[in-house]
């Protein structure tokens, strides 16, 4: 795992089924307990055609903190509000479940994805939930 996951698509394939990945997805960001305190959020969770998919509302807990001091901090989590991270998951014919997850929509402050920090604690939380389900779980992406 590393800094730019947040900018990757993440295919999880799972002995879970298709719903239950879900439910972790919609759990995660939905509760907003996927991160540390200090990197929290606040989500909107959406259902759509083809599956899920939550809406970045800004920073929550200990991270509010700093939008609140500071000014550049306000902007980017401002510049990031409205930034999308979308789920499928599919049932495949061999039994499995093939999940996707990445992000949808996302602005930049400086060349980098604004606050894509409090992003990435949330897409490895759905990640770990679903290896609660199915520990043989494989996790790649690109």
């Amino acid at each position: 795992m590393g800094l730019l996951d947040h900018r990757r698509t993440w295919h999880i394939r799972t002995q879970a089924k298709p719903g239950e990945c879900v439910a972790a997805f919609s759990g995660v960001f939905a509760g907003g307990t996927g991160a540390p305190l200090l990197m929290r959020a606040h989500w909107k969770v959406n259902s759509t055609a083809t599956g899920v998919i939550a809406v970045y509302e800004g920073r929550g807990g200990v991270g509010k903190v700093g939008s609140v001091l500071f000014g550049r901090a306000a902007e980017e989590e401002a510049s990031a509000v409205g930034s999308t991270i979308s789920f499928e998951a599919e049932a495949l014919a061999s039994g499995e479940t093939a999940c996707r997850m990445w992000l949808s929509s996302r602005s930049t402050n400086w060349g980098f994805t604004s606050d894509g920090r409090f992003f990435r604690p949330y897409m490895r939380a759905v990640a770990r939930r679903i290896t609660t389900f199915d520990p043989n779980a494989v996790i790649e992406l690109n």
